[in-house]
């Protein structure tokens, strides 16, 4: 489909499409002084014209951006076996190491955490510390700290056999995951409406309409396909969200940014408004690791030869 595009001077850019043809014409909507106007503070234009239905409470949910596993040196000990011509047995001393878990979120504004935590609140990392934060509490502007209960963890007792002339050393590691993301309070998209039409562009503000998609009425989990099937597109492709039948389109969504407008959560399986976001990053203890090296008596260099899991009681 082409578009014929005319000058235009009024408010909100909207667009109806009155085939003439496969020409079209311009047309306007007063949706708001914002020509491509968010969808949070606009919810009640989808509202009303049957594209999109929301919850009437806020949520939040959490994007993992990027994570690393790294391994955090807690202590050793050595069986010095080096002079010994016999075999020598040494048991390690059982001891206990003590780790907090963290989530810090650093806001431009202060925000608040929505009336409902999302399935993605549990994703490693952050599970432990989002499981403390209350529904509605208020981050403040700035850098904020968030942290688990302390854990107590347990290692050592095993036997340490080394070789005659043999220097062993056991290294035990705290496990930690790093992680990365988004949080964001928005409103759940709930129904996709019979009246939402979707438009895939050549360019954005060019006259080739390429492909057209209306998904018709949806709700629950199919409503994340939708946006899925979407946002793949989207990666290619600018894309403009309408009205059936009208032709009037109320926001134009440059490639790659569906994200600026909309929510995907692909552990809930869920939709939501972008409202306020921030980013985190967490740092969660996962467990305790143990590395035996020999070590060479002229070099002191290890090198490994078992690892393994402690395992807690």
């Amino acid at each position: 489909m082409k578009l014929k595009v005319l000058a235009t001077t009024g408010l909100a850019l909207t667009l109806g499409l009155t085939s003439i043809g496969t020409i079209v014409t311009p047309t306007y909507a007063a949706v708001a002084e914002n020509p491509n106007p968010d969808i949070e503070n606009n919810k009640s234009i989808y509202d009303s014209n049957n594209l999109l239905k929301f919850a009437t409470f806020s949520t939040t949910g959490f994007e993992k951006t990027s994570e690393q596993k790294t391994l955090k040196a807690i202590d050793y000990v050595i069986n010095d076996n080096s002079a010994n011509p016999d075999a020598s047995t040494r048991k390690a001393p059982t001891k206990t190491h003590s780790t907090t878990d963290s989530l810090t979120i650093n806001a431009s504004a202060e925000i608040s955490v929505g009336a409902e935590m999302s399935a993605s609140a549990s994703i490693p990392g952050i599970a432990s510390v989002t499981s403390k934060i209350t529904t509605g509490l208020k981050v403040s502007t700035g850098v904020n700290k968030f942290s688990s209960e302390t854990r107590t963890l347990s290692y050592g007792g095993d036997d340490i056999v080394a070789k005659p002339y043999q220097t062993l050393r056991v290294d035990y590691y705290l496990e930690e995951l790093k992680t990365s993301g988004i949080m964001n309070t928005g409103t759940k998209v709930t129904e996709i409406g019979d009246n939402l039409q979707i438009w895939y562009l050549g360019v954005l503000d060019g006259p080739d309409f390429i492909e057209k998609y209306e998904p018709g009425h949806l709700t629950g989990e199919a409503v994340y396909n939708a946006f899925k099937r979407m946002e793949e597109k989207n990666k290619n492709t600018p894309m403009t969200i309408g009205q059936k039948n009208t032709g009037e389109y109320w926001l134009k969504i440059p490639k790659g940014k569906l994200s600026d407008y909309f929510f995907i959560d692909d552990v809930a399986k869920t939709v939501s408004t972008v409202g306020a976001q921030v980013k985190f990053d967490g740092i969660a203890g996962t467990g305790l690791t143990w590395t035996t090296s020999v070590i060479n008596p002229a070099t002191q260099q290890k090198t490994p030869i078992a690892e393994g899991q402690v395992q807690q009681p």
